[in-house]
């Protein structure tokens, strides 16, 4: 290997071929451990190959490790390109304009819904009010049926009822709610 590095160095374009190809499974191999928005599986070999071809430029013949050298400037060179490509492409401020006085900070959704809350905390607000207005009767009805998630045929039975009776003191209870909730 060392003979063949000793030629390509001097310009024999056979040898370097021979090089490049003896060196590409490990080329192939480090570039397919990269991955870079805008460069495809290509450019990154290519970038491979140029990291080689620097490698034997500066390689000092008395070393005797081509290989080593070699790997270590390919991986070398791939990490100074994601660092590089890092610092330029992938800018993380919230006030970086993305467009004519449009900033990635207006972009971004928020998990808080300061309208939703307040329209919440009214309806909240206006319920309360409705249930005081209520009867205990109704609000017990209120309560078994739709807290306590309990059948209103049993609410009939408990209170020695027919479920015709229990159902229109329900509606009527519902209707005088909603009323109650419009009014507030």
């Amino acid at each position: 290997m060392e003979s063949l590095v000793d030629k390509a160095k001097k310009g024999d374009k056979s040898s370097l071929e021979e090089l490049i190809k003896a060196l590409t499974p490990l080329i192939m191999k480090e570039s397919s451990k990269v991955y870079l928005k805008g460069y495809d599986r290509e450019d990154l070999i290519q970038i491979g190959n140029l990291s080689l071809l620097k490698a034997l430029d500066k390689y000092d013949m008395s070393k005797k490790n081509f290989i080593g050298y070699a790997a270590m400037a390919i991986k070398n060179n791939f990490y100074y390109l994601i660092r590089k490509e890092c610092k330029e492409n992938y800018e993380a401020s919230l006030n970086k304009e993305i467009g004519e006085d449009i900033y990635i900070e207006d972009t971004l959704k928020s998990t808080e819904d300061i309208e939703e809350d307040f329209i919440k905390k009214e309806e909240y607000k206006n319920l309360y009010s409705a249930l005081k207005k209520l009867s205990k009767e109704e609000i017990y009805i209120i309560n078994w049926i739709y807290f306590e998630r309990k059948k209103l045929k049993d609410y009939a039975i408990k209170n020695n009822i027919s479920y015709n009776k229990a159902r229109y003191l329900k509606d009527k209870t519902i209707k005088k709610l909603k009323g109650a909730m419009m009014d507030g």
